[in-house]
């Protein structure tokens, strides 16, 4: 257990804080691009639709920077610890901050006499941000490439505005804006899965390098 946190600590300190500062920065700086006050459930969704679901880019993608150094990568292959466990929990710090500023975020939205259902709009929320940074752990995992990792889930988002409805299915990322909240199932399901698709390969991937 001491092993444990002093990897999750390492961790902390050495890769996650910077864009967990980024991304707490995203919501204080949220009242200056879009609604916080009065919003209706649509209004509410809209908000964090778009603009709260992109934490999960910037948390989860860089879950592999680290090893991008050699020297790093090989110190990490040399401990006891397996390199997916060291991924894991990396990821398990990313999850939890990203789920205290998401309950955050809601509650200041409450704060602001929004009216929305908290339980549903925390889960579609939390759906979306899995995906986003899911499409970003797996094409980190697959191009070795931390400029492609980010670029591949917000292309995603851009094609989402619009008719992307009609491409992506029930995989539309902006889905609460129209009162559906059952397709978050599918974002939720398979951005778990594009997760750890992507920890698993890039464990593997590490081994022969």
């Amino acid at each position: 257990m001491e092993r444990y946190l002093e990897i999750s600590k390492m961790g902390f300190w050495h890769n996650l804080l910077p864009h967990c500062l980024i991304a707490v920065l995203m919501c204080l700086l949220a009242p200056f691009f879009m609604g916080v006050e009065g919003l209706d459930a649509s209004k509410t969704a809209l908000t964090l639709e778009f603009y709260i679901s992109l934490l999960g880019i910037i948390l989860f993608t860089p879950i592999f920077i680290p090893e991008q150094d050699k020297n790093i990568r090989d110190l990490v292959l040399t401990k006891k610890t397996s390199v997916i466990k060291v991924y894991c929990i990396r990821l398990f710090e990313a999850i939890s901050v990203l789920l205290v500023l998401v309950v955050f975020f809601l509650i200041f939205l409450k704060y602001g006499e929004c009216e929305f259902p908290f339980m549903k709009m925390f889960f579609g929320t939390v759906a979306n941000t899995l995906f986003l940074g899911g499409l970003g752990i797996l094409s980190y995992s697959l191009f070795d490439n931390i400029a492609i990792a980010y670029m591949i889930p917000i292309f995603y988002y851009i094609i989402n505005f619009g008719g992307g409805s009609k491409f992506v299915g029930k995989f539309y990322l902006f889905s609460m804006v129209r009162g559906n909240y059952m397709d978050k199932w599918y974002l939720f399901i398979v951005g778990l899965f594009l997760i750890a698709a992507g920890v698993t390969w890039r464990g593997i991937q590490n081994k022969f390098k």
